[in-house]
């Protein structure tokens, strides 16, 4: 080899391909498998990083969406107070009086307050 140092450095390479082979065997893989596990160990990286940011994702959303279910639910009971009140105030004073008018127009305002809210909330699950 010392005529051919470019003989000698092919001689040298294979030799250490054969001893990285059979090392890689002796741990029951090839060089391919290798490559292809750190191929797979690095998909199985980013799908779980993936999982874990739709997750948290999803999480927001949920509580996002119980608080509005909460919100709505108190002003249903509102409604449902402020029907009854103003159905009382009805009986008592008649269609023409001033605190039943009153009465009406909050209530009304209350029921389209909360139609646009349910309308948002609904828009919410189409996105």
């Amino acid at each position: 080899y010392c005529n051919n140092p470019a003989a000698l450095a092919l001689t040298v390479k294979n030799c250490l391909d054969q001893e990285a082979t059979l090392v890689a065997n002796a741990e029951g893989k090839s060089f391919a498998q290798n490559a292809e596990a750190g191929s797979i160990y690095q998909i199985r990286q980013n799908i779980s990083m993936l999982k874990n940011q739709i997750r948290n994702e999803i999480s927001v959303a949920v509580n996002r969406l119980k608080q509005e279910h909460e919100s709505i639910n108190m002003d249903l009971y509102t409604l449902k107070d402020m029907n009854a009140n103003h159905a009382r105030l009805v009986e008592k004073h008649g269609e023409n009086n001033m605190e039943v008018k009153k009465s009406l127009e909050t209530k009304n305002k209350m029921q389209q307050d909360l139609t646009n809210k349910l309308g948002r909330t609904i828009q919410l699950f189409k996105h």
